[in-house]
Protein backbone atom coordinates (compact mmCIF):
# COMPACT_ATOMS: atom_id res chain seq x y z
CA UNK A 1 0.00 0.00 0.00
CA UNK A 2 1.43 3.53 -0.89
CA UNK A 3 0.03 6.67 0.50
CA UNK A 4 0.45 9.90 -1.32
CA UNK A 5 0.26 12.52 1.41
CA UNK A 6 1.39 16.43 0.72
CA UNK A 7 3.61 18.57 2.70
CA UNK A 8 2.08 21.22 4.75
CA UNK A 9 3.51 23.91 6.91
CA UNK A 10 5.58 24.12 10.16
CA UNK A 11 5.78 25.41 13.79
CA UNK A 12 7.76 26.75 15.95
CA UNK A 13 10.66 24.68 18.14
CA UNK A 14 11.65 24.77 21.46
CA UNK A 15 15.63 25.84 21.52
CA UNK A 16 16.29 23.90 24.74
CA UNK A 17 15.02 19.93 23.39
CA UNK A 18 18.06 20.59 20.79
CA UNK A 19 22.02 20.66 21.10
CA UNK A 20 23.72 20.54 17.82
CA UNK A 21 25.81 17.82 18.19
CA UNK A 22 23.06 15.27 19.70
CA UNK A 23 19.84 16.24 18.36
CA UNK A 24 17.49 16.67 15.58
CA UNK A 25 14.95 18.53 15.79
CA UNK A 26 11.47 18.02 13.67
CA UNK A 27 8.70 20.60 13.13
CA UNK A 28 5.48 19.50 11.75
CA UNK A 29 1.90 20.90 10.88
CA UNK A 30 -0.23 22.33 13.09
CA UNK A 31 -2.96 21.26 11.61
CA UNK A 32 -3.28 17.14 10.88
CA UNK A 33 -3.63 15.84 7.69
CA UNK A 34 -6.11 12.73 6.53
CA UNK A 35 -4.96 9.91 4.30
CA UNK A 36 -3.36 7.83 6.36
CA UNK A 37 -5.17 5.86 9.10
CA UNK A 38 -3.99 3.36 11.78
CA UNK A 39 -3.24 0.16 11.22
CA UNK A 40 -5.45 -1.17 13.09
CA UNK A 41 -9.45 -0.31 14.40
CA UNK A 42 -9.45 0.08 18.00
CA UNK A 43 -12.54 -1.40 20.46
CA UNK A 44 -15.01 0.66 22.01
CA UNK A 45 -15.84 -1.13 25.15
CA UNK A 46 -19.62 -0.71 25.44
CA UNK A 47 -22.02 -1.25 28.65
CA UNK A 48 -25.71 -0.83 29.43
CA UNK A 49 -24.49 1.55 32.39
CA UNK A 50 -24.74 5.35 31.51
CA UNK A 51 -21.81 7.10 32.17
CA UNK A 52 -21.96 9.73 35.18
CA UNK A 53 -21.29 12.63 33.30
CA UNK A 54 -23.92 12.19 30.81
CA UNK A 55 -26.74 14.40 31.86
CA UNK A 56 -29.60 14.47 29.20
CA UNK A 57 -30.52 12.00 26.42
CA UNK A 58 -32.89 11.35 23.49
CA UNK A 59 -35.12 8.93 23.23
CA UNK A 60 -33.88 5.89 21.75
CA UNK A 61 -35.35 2.71 19.55
CA UNK A 62 -33.70 0.10 21.30
CA UNK A 63 -31.65 -0.32 24.48
CA UNK A 64 -28.26 1.85 24.49
CA UNK A 65 -24.84 0.93 24.85
CA UNK A 66 -22.27 3.08 25.64
CA UNK A 67 -18.61 3.96 25.53
CA UNK A 68 -16.32 6.27 26.63
CA UNK A 69 -13.33 7.51 24.68
CA UNK A 70 -10.40 9.73 25.60
CA UNK A 71 -8.68 11.46 23.14
CA UNK A 72 -5.64 14.26 23.98
CA UNK A 73 -4.46 15.00 27.18
CA UNK A 74 -6.91 17.83 28.49
CA UNK A 75 -9.67 17.40 31.64
CA UNK A 76 -12.57 17.64 29.43
CA UNK A 77 -10.89 14.86 26.98
CA UNK A 78 -13.34 12.20 27.27
CA UNK A 79 -16.31 11.12 24.31
CA UNK A 80 -19.33 9.44 24.81
CA UNK A 81 -20.91 7.33 22.44
CA UNK A 82 -23.95 5.49 22.22
CA UNK A 83 -24.78 2.51 20.14
CA UNK A 84 -28.65 2.49 19.23
CA UNK A 85 -28.83 -0.98 17.45
CA UNK A 86 -31.49 -3.81 17.49
CA UNK A 87 -30.77 -7.19 18.06
CA UNK A 88 -30.92 -8.47 14.65
CA UNK A 89 -32.32 -6.35 11.42
CA UNK A 90 -32.57 -2.95 11.43
CA UNK A 91 -31.41 0.97 11.81
CA UNK A 92 -27.79 1.06 13.64
CA UNK A 93 -27.76 4.73 14.83
CA UNK A 94 -24.98 5.90 16.48
CA UNK A 95 -24.97 9.12 18.91
CA UNK A 96 -21.60 11.16 19.79
CA UNK A 97 -20.97 14.05 22.28
CA UNK A 98 -19.10 15.67 19.76
CA UNK A 99 -18.78 18.43 22.07
CA UNK A 100 -18.47 17.39 25.18
CA UNK A 101 -21.11 19.02 27.41
CA UNK A 102 -22.74 15.58 28.50
CA UNK A 103 -25.63 16.53 26.34
CA UNK A 104 -26.73 14.02 23.68
CA UNK A 105 -30.32 15.68 22.79
CA UNK A 106 -27.83 18.43 21.25
CA UNK A 107 -26.35 15.85 18.92
CA UNK A 108 -28.18 14.47 15.47
CA UNK A 109 -28.02 10.61 15.14
CA UNK A 110 -25.57 8.94 12.80
CA UNK A 111 -27.20 6.22 10.75
CA UNK A 112 -24.38 4.20 9.91
CA UNK A 113 -24.21 2.54 6.69
CA UNK A 114 -22.60 -0.72 4.49
CA UNK A 115 -19.02 0.00 3.95
CA UNK A 116 -19.89 -2.05 0.54
CA UNK A 117 -23.43 -0.98 -0.19
CA UNK A 118 -25.36 -3.85 -1.71
CA UNK A 119 -29.38 -4.25 -1.51
CA UNK A 120 -30.65 -6.84 1.08
CA UNK A 121 -33.48 -8.99 -0.61
CA UNK A 122 -36.56 -8.11 1.64
CA UNK A 123 -35.44 -4.97 3.33
CA UNK A 124 -37.14 -2.18 3.06
CA UNK A 125 -37.35 1.53 4.02
CA UNK A 126 -33.84 2.61 6.16
CA UNK A 127 -33.28 -0.82 7.49
CA UNK A 128 -30.02 -2.69 7.55
CA UNK A 129 -29.18 -6.17 7.20
CA UNK A 130 -27.04 -6.62 10.08
CA UNK A 131 -25.66 -10.03 10.17
CA UNK A 132 -22.28 -10.77 8.71
CA UNK A 133 -22.40 -6.63 7.04
CA UNK A 134 -19.90 -4.44 7.79
CA UNK A 135 -21.04 -0.70 8.60
CA UNK A 136 -19.77 2.19 8.99
CA UNK A 137 -19.95 5.98 9.81
CA UNK A 138 -17.65 9.28 10.33
CA UNK A 139 -18.13 11.33 12.78
CA UNK A 140 -16.07 15.05 12.86
CA UNK A 141 -15.13 15.31 17.11
CA UNK A 142 -12.56 17.71 18.62
CA UNK A 143 -9.60 16.32 20.36
CA UNK A 144 -8.40 18.79 23.24
CA UNK A 145 -5.29 19.10 24.89
CA UNK A 146 -3.59 21.27 27.57
CA UNK A 147 -3.30 24.26 25.85
CA UNK A 148 -5.01 27.66 26.04
CA UNK A 149 -6.67 29.04 23.19
CA UNK A 150 -7.80 27.64 20.04
CA UNK A 151 -4.27 25.38 19.48
CA UNK A 152 -5.72 23.06 22.11
CA UNK A 153 -8.70 22.18 20.41
CA UNK A 154 -8.10 20.43 17.47
CA UNK A 155 -10.48 18.69 15.05
CA UNK A 156 -10.54 15.14 13.48
CA UNK A 157 -12.99 13.11 12.64
CA UNK A 158 -13.35 9.52 13.81
CA UNK A 159 -14.66 6.47 11.58
CA UNK A 160 -16.72 3.91 13.35
CA UNK A 161 -16.97 0.38 12.43
CA UNK A 162 -19.54 -1.95 13.56
CA UNK A 163 -19.21 -5.52 12.66
CA UNK A 164 -19.32 -8.62 14.09
CA UNK A 165 -20.94 -7.44 16.98
CA UNK A 166 -18.17 -5.18 17.83
CA UNK A 167 -18.08 -1.49 17.67
CA UNK A 168 -14.41 -0.28 16.93
CA UNK A 169 -13.10 3.72 15.77
CA UNK A 170 -10.22 4.46 13.49
CA UNK A 171 -9.02 7.84 12.01
CA UNK A 172 -7.21 10.10 9.62
CA UNK A 173 -5.27 11.72 11.98
CA UNK A 174 -1.48 12.47 10.98
CA UNK A 175 1.38 14.91 11.26
CA UNK A 176 3.82 16.19 8.07
CA UNK A 177 6.86 18.13 8.58
CA UNK A 178 10.33 17.73 7.15
CA UNK A 179 13.70 16.03 8.32
CA UNK A 180 17.20 17.30 7.61
CA UNK A 181 19.99 15.06 7.56
CA UNK A 182 23.32 14.44 6.57
CA UNK A 183 22.79 17.32 3.55
CA UNK A 184 18.86 15.55 2.85
CA UNK A 185 15.71 16.44 3.20
CA UNK A 186 13.08 13.94 3.80
CA UNK A 187 9.42 13.88 3.95
CA UNK A 188 8.06 12.92 7.25
CA UNK A 189 4.79 12.08 8.75
CA UNK A 190 3.91 10.58 12.68
CA UNK A 191 1.10 8.23 12.45
CA UNK A 192 -1.41 7.80 15.77
CA UNK A 193 -1.47 4.13 15.78
CA UNK A 194 -2.70 4.21 19.43
CA UNK A 195 -6.29 6.26 17.90
CA UNK A 196 -5.33 8.08 21.81
CA UNK A 197 -4.87 11.84 20.44
CA UNK A 198 -1.71 11.86 21.87
CA UNK A 199 1.77 11.35 20.03
CA UNK A 200 3.85 11.66 23.53
CA UNK A 201 2.84 8.25 24.78
CA UNK A 202 4.82 6.77 21.94
CA UNK A 203 6.24 3.68 24.17
CA UNK A 204 4.87 0.44 24.57
CA UNK A 205 5.86 -2.96 25.74
CA UNK A 206 8.46 -5.17 23.74
CA UNK A 207 6.15 -7.39 22.21
CA UNK A 208 3.43 -4.68 22.10
CA UNK A 209 2.42 -3.26 18.38
CA UNK A 210 3.85 0.73 17.46
CA UNK A 211 1.75 3.82 19.17
CA UNK A 212 3.10 5.80 16.87
CA UNK A 213 4.57 5.32 13.58
CA UNK A 214 7.47 7.64 12.14
CA UNK A 215 7.40 7.09 7.83
CA UNK A 216 9.99 8.82 6.04
CA UNK A 217 10.12 9.21 2.70
CA UNK A 218 13.62 7.85 2.20
CA UNK A 219 13.41 7.20 -1.54
CA UNK A 220 12.30 10.84 -1.91
CA UNK A 221 9.68 9.40 -4.52
CA UNK A 222 6.58 11.86 -2.85
CA UNK A 223 5.12 8.67 -1.26
CA UNK A 224 5.12 7.13 1.80
CA UNK A 225 5.15 3.26 1.66
CA UNK A 226 4.08 1.39 4.63
CA UNK A 227 6.95 -1.97 4.06
CA UNK A 228 9.68 -0.26 4.11
CA UNK A 229 9.44 3.38 5.27
CA UNK A 230 7.65 3.15 8.34
CA UNK A 231 9.20 3.12 12.06
CA UNK A 232 7.95 2.02 14.92
CA UNK A 233 8.56 5.31 16.89
CA UNK A 234 9.19 3.49 20.57
CA UNK A 235 12.53 1.25 18.24
CA UNK A 236 15.75 2.59 16.81
CA UNK A 237 15.94 3.16 13.10
CA UNK A 238 18.22 3.56 10.84
CA UNK A 239 18.06 6.13 7.99
CA UNK A 240 21.22 5.08 5.30
CA UNK A 241 24.39 4.22 7.40
CA UNK A 242 23.30 5.87 10.70
CA UNK A 243 20.72 4.83 13.66
CA UNK A 244 18.59 7.03 15.47
CA UNK A 245 15.84 7.38 18.82
CA UNK A 246 13.23 9.18 19.34
CA UNK A 247 13.60 11.01 22.54
CA UNK A 248 10.68 13.68 22.34
CA UNK A 249 7.43 14.08 20.89
CA UNK A 250 4.82 16.63 22.06
CA UNK A 251 1.52 15.41 23.08
CA UNK A 252 -0.49 17.09 19.70
CA UNK A 253 2.87 15.86 17.68
CA UNK A 254 3.75 18.95 16.34
CA UNK A 255 7.29 18.36 17.26
CA UNK A 256 9.87 15.51 17.48
CA UNK A 257 13.32 15.41 18.20
CA UNK A 258 15.75 12.32 16.98
CA UNK A 259 19.15 11.42 18.07
CA UNK A 260 21.81 9.63 16.99
CA UNK A 261 22.54 6.35 18.57
CA UNK A 262 24.73 3.02 18.76
CA UNK A 263 22.22 0.79 19.54
CA UNK A 264 21.08 -2.13 16.86
CA UNK A 265 18.35 -1.42 14.48
CA UNK A 266 16.70 -4.21 12.57
CA UNK A 267 17.89 -3.44 9.16
CA UNK A 268 15.48 -2.79 6.44
CA UNK A 269 17.68 -3.38 3.60
CA UNK A 270 16.18 -6.86 2.79
CA UNK A 271 12.38 -5.65 3.43
CA UNK A 272 12.87 -3.46 1.45
CA UNK A 273 13.70 -4.97 -1.60
CA UNK A 274 10.22 -6.10 -1.81
CA UNK A 275 8.25 -5.68 -4.67
CA UNK A 276 6.99 -7.33 -7.84
CA UNK A 277 9.72 -9.32 -9.73
CA UNK A 278 11.98 -8.93 -7.31
CA UNK A 279 13.10 -11.91 -4.49
CA UNK A 280 11.22 -13.25 -1.85
CA UNK A 281 13.01 -13.46 1.55
CA UNK A 282 14.11 -16.93 2.15
CA UNK A 283 13.38 -18.73 5.45
CA UNK A 284 12.78 -21.69 7.24
CA UNK A 285 10.60 -21.55 10.53
CA UNK A 286 8.62 -24.12 12.54
CA UNK A 287 4.91 -24.79 11.65
CA UNK A 288 2.09 -24.91 14.74
CA UNK A 289 1.58 -28.56 13.98
CA UNK A 290 5.32 -28.93 14.67
CA UNK A 291 6.52 -29.85 11.56
CA UNK A 292 9.46 -27.13 9.69
CA UNK A 293 8.50 -25.01 6.49
CA UNK A 294 11.49 -23.97 4.17
CA UNK A 295 10.25 -21.07 2.14
CA UNK A 296 10.17 -21.23 -0.58
CA UNK A 297 11.99 -24.19 -1.58
CA UNK A 298 9.48 -26.39 -0.11
CA UNK A 299 7.14 -24.78 -2.99
CA UNK A 300 8.62 -26.01 -6.22
CA UNK A 301 6.48 -26.52 -8.61
CA UNK A 302 4.02 -24.47 -7.15
CA UNK A 303 2.56 -20.63 -6.66
CA UNK A 304 2.33 -19.80 -3.32
CA UNK A 305 1.00 -17.14 -1.42
CA UNK A 306 2.74 -16.24 1.87
CA UNK A 307 -0.14 -14.17 4.17
CA UNK A 308 0.85 -12.16 7.07
CA UNK A 309 -2.56 -12.15 9.34
CA UNK A 310 -3.99 -12.87 12.81
CA UNK A 311 -7.45 -13.89 14.48
CA UNK A 312 -7.71 -10.78 16.14
CA UNK A 313 -7.97 -8.58 13.35
CA UNK A 314 -11.12 -7.61 11.19
CA UNK A 315 -10.19 -6.97 8.00
CA UNK A 316 -8.17 -10.53 8.36
CA UNK A 317 -11.31 -12.32 9.34
CA UNK A 318 -12.79 -10.42 6.02
CA UNK A 319 -10.34 -11.85 3.60
CA UNK A 320 -10.46 -15.02 5.09
CA UNK A 321 -13.58 -16.47 3.31
CA UNK A 322 -12.24 -15.36 0.23
CA UNK A 323 -8.58 -16.45 0.56
CA UNK A 324 -10.52 -20.57 1.61
CA UNK A 325 -11.98 -20.54 -1.44
CA UNK A 326 -9.31 -19.47 -3.96
CA UNK A 327 -7.46 -22.05 -2.12
CA UNK A 328 -9.64 -24.91 -2.58
CA UNK A 329 -10.44 -23.93 -6.45
CA UNK A 330 -7.06 -23.61 -7.38
CA UNK A 331 -4.97 -26.04 -5.00
CA UNK A 332 -4.78 -28.88 -7.52
CA UNK A 333 -3.84 -27.18 -10.15
CA UNK A 334 -0.30 -25.90 -8.22
CA UNK A 335 -1.39 -23.05 -5.64
CA UNK A 336 -0.75 -23.24 -2.56
CA UNK A 337 -0.64 -21.10 0.95
CA UNK A 338 1.41 -20.33 3.89
CA UNK A 339 0.13 -18.24 6.78
CA UNK A 340 2.10 -16.62 8.89
CA UNK A 341 0.07 -16.08 12.46
CA UNK A 342 1.04 -12.49 14.44
CA UNK A 343 -1.47 -13.75 17.02
CA UNK A 344 -0.12 -13.42 21.09
CA UNK A 345 1.12 -15.79 23.23
CA UNK A 346 -0.57 -18.30 24.63
CA UNK A 347 -3.02 -18.19 21.45
CA UNK A 348 -2.23 -21.52 19.59
CA UNK A 349 -5.73 -22.57 20.55
CA UNK A 350 -7.94 -19.76 19.39
CA UNK A 351 -6.06 -20.00 16.35
CA UNK A 352 -6.46 -23.99 15.82
CA UNK A 353 -9.82 -23.58 16.34
CA UNK A 354 -10.45 -20.44 14.28
CA UNK A 355 -8.82 -22.88 11.09
CA UNK A 356 -10.89 -25.30 11.73
CA UNK A 357 -13.75 -23.33 11.68
CA UNK A 358 -13.24 -21.41 8.68
CA UNK A 359 -11.31 -24.38 6.49
CA UNK A 360 -7.85 -23.26 6.61
CA UNK A 361 -6.59 -26.83 5.49
CA UNK A 362 -3.15 -25.08 5.44
CA UNK A 363 0.20 -24.97 6.74
CA UNK A 364 0.36 -21.98 9.78
CA UNK A 365 3.46 -20.50 11.06
CA UNK A 366 3.20 -19.34 14.86
CA UNK A 367 5.92 -18.02 17.61
CA UNK A 368 2.75 -16.30 19.88
CA UNK A 369 5.49 -13.08 19.16
CA UNK A 370 2.13 -11.05 18.17
CA UNK A 371 3.95 -7.60 16.10
CA UNK A 372 7.27 -9.18 16.90
CA UNK A 373 6.42 -12.58 15.02
CA UNK A 374 9.78 -13.68 13.96
CA UNK A 375 8.75 -13.71 10.06
CA UNK A 376 6.95 -10.75 10.40
CA UNK A 377 10.27 -9.02 11.39
CA UNK A 378 11.90 -10.71 8.94
CA UNK A 379 9.49 -9.24 5.89
CA UNK A 380 8.81 -5.40 7.91
CA UNK A 381 5.33 -6.03 8.53
CA UNK A 382 3.90 -2.73 9.75
CA UNK A 383 0.12 -3.58 8.79
CA UNK A 384 -2.04 -6.72 8.32
CA UNK A 385 -3.32 -8.03 6.25
CA UNK A 386 -0.32 -8.56 3.97
CA UNK A 387 0.45 -10.91 1.48
CA UNK A 388 2.78 -11.86 -1.11
CA UNK A 389 2.09 -13.94 -4.27
CA UNK A 390 5.37 -16.17 -4.47
CA UNK A 391 6.86 -19.24 -7.70
CA UNK A 392 8.26 -22.05 -6.01
CA UNK A 393 10.50 -22.10 -8.31
CA UNK A 394 12.53 -18.98 -8.67
CA UNK A 395 11.51 -17.46 -5.60
CA UNK A 396 10.27 -14.14 -7.58
CA UNK A 397 7.22 -11.95 -5.89
CA UNK A 398 4.95 -12.14 -8.48
CA UNK A 399 1.98 -10.02 -6.85
CA UNK A 400 1.52 -8.17 -3.43
CA UNK A 401 -0.31 -6.06 -1.44
CA UNK A 402 -3.76 -4.78 -2.49
CA UNK A 403 -3.41 -6.60 -5.22
CA UNK A 404 -4.44 -9.99 -3.49
CA UNK A 405 -6.79 -9.14 -1.73
CA UNK A 406 -10.81 -9.27 -2.49
CA UNK A 407 -11.99 -10.41 -5.92
CA UNK A 408 -8.34 -9.31 -7.25
CA UNK A 409 -6.71 -12.82 -5.52
CA UNK A 410 -8.81 -15.45 -7.98
CA UNK A 411 -7.91 -13.46 -11.31
CA UNK A 412 -4.33 -12.73 -9.79
CA UNK A 413 -3.98 -16.69 -9.03
CA UNK A 414 -5.63 -18.02 -12.13
CA UNK A 415 -3.10 -15.77 -14.18
CA UNK A 416 0.08 -16.62 -12.56
CA UNK A 417 -0.85 -20.38 -12.33
CA UNK A 418 -1.32 -19.69 -16.72
CA UNK A 419 1.95 -18.10 -17.27
CA UNK A 420 3.38 -20.98 -14.95
CA UNK A 421 1.57 -23.75 -17.36
CA UNK A 422 3.20 -22.07 -20.54
CA UNK A 423 6.54 -23.34 -21.74
CA UNK A 424 8.92 -20.73 -20.33
CA UNK A 425 6.45 -18.85 -18.84
CA UNK A 426 8.45 -19.06 -15.50
CA UNK A 427 9.05 -16.61 -13.98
Amino acid sequence: MLLLVGLGGVTGVSPELARADEAVVVTLTARPSGGIRAMTPRPVALSTMRPAHVTREPVYRYTPRYGVLTLGEARDHRIVVVLDAPEGKGTVRLYVDSNGNGDLTDEKPYVMTPSVPSPVPGNSGDETQLAGERLTVTVPVIVRYNIPGRAGAVESALQFIWWDNELSYNREYHRIGTLNLNGRTYRIALVDQDLSGRFDNFKHEADAPPRVTVLVDRDGDGTFDVRREAYDAAKPFRIGARTYVVTHIDARGTQMVLKKSDQQARSSVSAADLRVGGSAIEFEADLIDGRSVAFPDDYRGKIVLLDFWATWCPPCREEMPGLVSVYRQYRDAGFDVLGVSLDRANSAGVLRAFMREYGMAWPQIYDGGYWNAEIAQLYGVQAIPQAYLVDGDTGRILAMGDELRGPNLARVVEQALARKRKPGGRR
